[in-house]
């Protein structure tokens, strides 16, 4: 909780100057919400002559605040997490039937939420807006095991047991199975201002900053036949954890591209250079079954260093505004498809394995619902 505090006191000079600006509102424009002409070379009396003008979406009489909730469904990937794959013969020159393959881990779509909280600010139609992201996925451990036709050939080397691969008997590997759990906090917040670029195109640039703290787990178990000892098996596992927090400065664009007053595509983009610490630690155990509940530790080490990642988001999909109650209140709900590319995020540690680290992506459907009052 020590380093969540420290890492978290970036927030307090960004509220204050939520509050400086906030104070310092005085009125704003009439055009809270689009207005649109079918004649352009006649524009309704009241459509703003503003080169840039205020697109909101604001509401009349308000306090000037908004909430935001998200309900996502995203598959979360990580490159670098093999652990085993088969297809290989053994030294008598066997020749399996058929074709192996690389077991990875079986990433799926997991459920999530973010919530968010903005205020319109009296600047020339500046925001301010902060948003949190949860999500923890659990992907199924896969078990694999060799037959007859196949041998394993395993992607770790847990305890520096070989020197080079050439010295690996893939025969007297029987069994491989991966495991990897995730827990991933986002804070977004962002100063930004959405006007009229045309009459029916809206954009919303943006600076601000980027907060995480994301923890991985990755373990892998190998069961093998020790030749030293007749008909006994020798477990080997890997746990591997990579503990990420970091702050960075983000920016980027916000475009609504208008059908009519309600319907809307809207696309998203942002990159942020994420500075912060990795916290890696591997261990690695041997358990043969005569050890009852004792294990024997084969590699223990840990590695804590600074560096900058680039982290690249991108949002494309459809929304629907609707202002009631005389335009004191508004309400807005999209559905998309977001990515995320958190660039070469993969630091674990390995001993000789020659699989490069990799990058850490999200992708899948967002569903956003917004309220200003």
């Amino acid at each position: 909780m020590k380093k969540y505090a420290k890492s978290t006191l970036w927030i307090i000079p960004f509220l204050a100057i939520a509050s400086f600006l906030h104070a310092e509102y005085k009125t704003y424009e009439n055009n809270y919400k689009p207005i649109f002409s079918d004649d352009l070379t006649h524009p309704r009396e009241n459509v703003p002559t503003a080169i840039t003008p205020n697109a909101g979406p604001r509401v009349l009489d308000g306090y000037d605040v908004f909430l935001t909730a998200d309900f996502i469904y995203w598959k979360i990937s990580q490159d670098g997490t093999s652990y085993v794959m088969n297809g290989f013969a053994d030294g008598l020159g066997f020749v399996p039937l058929s074709k192996g393959s690389v077991q990875n881990i079986d990433f799926d779509f997991e459920p999530g939420f973010k919530v968010g909280l903005g205020f319109s600010l009296g600047r020339d139609g500046w925001d301010l807006y902060t948003e949190y992201t949860w999500l923890n996925s659990h992907p199924n451990s896969k078990s694999t095991s060799m037959s007859q036709k196949s041998f394993l050939f395993p992607l770790w080397n847990i305890g520096a047991l070989f020197q080079s691969y050439s010295e690996l008997n893939t025969d007297e590997f029987l069994s491989a199975k991966g495991e990897w759990d995730l827990t991933f906090n986002v804070i977004d917040m962002e100063l930004g201002r959405n006007y009229f670029i045309s009459q029916y195109l809206k954009l919303r640039p943006f600076i601000g900053f980027k907060g995480a703290f994301v923890d991985q787990d990755f373990d892998v178990t190998y069961k093998m036949f020790d030749f030293s000892v007749a008909n006994e098996n020798q477990t080997l596992k890997m746990d591997n954890d990579q503990n990420t927090w970091g702050f960075g400065l983000r920016t980027g664009l916000n475009t609504s591209w208008q059908l009519d007053n309600a319907f809307s595509i809207y696309g998203d983009f942002a990159m942020t250079a994420l500075w912060g610490k990795y916290e890696l630690d591997r261990k690695d155990t041997s358990k043969t079954p005569d050890s009852s509940s004792d294990t024997s530790v084969l590699f223990h080490t840990k590695s804590e260093f600074f560096t900058i990642k680039p982290v690249l988001e991108l949002g494309l999909g459809m929304r629907y505004d609707l202002w009631f109650m005389c335009d004191r209140y508004h309400f807005d709900a999209s559905l998309g498809w977001e990515q995320q590319i958190w660039m070469d995020f993969n630091q674990l540690i390995k001993i000789k394995e020659k699989s490069a680290h990799g990058d850490f992506t999200t992708q899948g459907l967002t569903l956003k619902l917004r309220f200003d009052f």
